[in-house]
């Protein structure tokens, strides 16, 4: 029973045959069914303030990464160019 439950839903997403009333019941409660649309609409307030609050880490995050990659940038630069001062400096020895 479920290779054929399987089978039907690869089939509606091929669109190799036409769907029933009953596949296009079960595709939507598989994808749709964790929808939830309150009726009380204070119930976004909680969720609006964790967006502003995953946002704002996220751009801080994304600052912090930025600015460690200019250091260690820098540090690159440095580095490369204290290597090739002593390159130079060995092979007009």
């Amino acid at each position: 029973m479920l290779n054929s439950f399987a089978l039907s839903l690869t089939c509606v997403k091929m669109r190799t045959i036409k769907p029933t009333k009953k596949e296009d019941d079960v595709v939507f409660e598989l994808l749709f069914l964790y929808l939830y649309f309150p009726e009380d609409k204070t119930e976004y307030i909680p969720v609006v303030l964790q967006l502003v609050g995953v946002l704002i880490l996220a751009a801080l995050v994304i600052r912090w990464l930025l600015k460690r990659s200019a250091i260690e940038a820098e540090q690159a630069r440095q580095l490369e160019e204290r290597l090739k001062a002593e390159k130079e400096q060995e092979q007009s020895n």
